[in-house]
């Protein structure tokens, strides 16, 4: 048996989990800046947690993030805004609290 088959388990009988991970590239040339929109990162955990079978945790944090985009008041540059990552990553946990 191969080292990677041993550390990917692809030998075991039960399914491995399936990734959640966002689909977009490491933009090192904004890296550090608070400029990053982490949306896609936000619905690979949204993903990840309807695996789990935490359907509400899930929908509570795809309402805040879809909620937030719709409402264009704290939006990123990249979506038109001039918000920061961390002000865009703020008003989403603000809006899932809301939800409470």
């Amino acid at each position: 048996m191969y080292l990677d088959t041993v550390c990917l388990n692809v030998s075991s009988p039960a399914p491995p989990p399936p990734p959640a991970s966002p689909v977009h590239g490491t933009a090192p040339d904004i890296a550090g800046q608070d400029l990053a929109n982490p949306t896609a990162l936000l619905l690979s955990a949204v993903m990840m947690l309807r695996h789990m079978g935490l359907q509400e945790t899930a929908g509570r944090i795809q309402t805040a993030c879809f909620h937030t985009i719709r409402d264009r008041q704290v939006l990123t540059k990249d979506l038109g805004g001039n918000a920061k990552c961390s002000e865009f990553t703020a008003e989403i946990c603000r809006r899932i609290q809301d939800l409470d």
